[in-house]
């Protein structure tokens, strides 16, 4: 198929440019002005210290009473400054 067009000397979409071909010049347009229009779409100052809080706590009131246990195994009933060891 592309042969037959090649024979004939036809042009296709995969013949090279001719070097003499030149497509329309045209003059170059100064930039325009530029407004920042973005300010009313900026966020404000972000804190991520506290990202993961709700997912510690709810894993931890699930974990909480098999840790006691584990913790009164390992270290006993004791007390700290007021509090039970298990729970420091």
């Amino acid at each position: 198929m592309f042969s037959e067009h090649a024979a004939r000397g036809e042009r296709t979409l995969l013949s090279a440019s001719l070097p003499e071909q030149h497509g329309p010049t045209f003059e170059r347009l100064p930039p325009a002005s530029y407004t920042n229009c973005s300010a009313c779409f900026t966020l404000g100052e972000r804190h991520f210290n506290r990202q993961y809080a709700s997912i510690y706590a709810s894993r931890l009131k699930q974990m909480r009473p098999a840790l006691i246990e584990r913790a009164k195994l390992k270290w006993g009933m004791g007390t700290v400054c007021g509090e039970e060891t298990c729970e420091v």
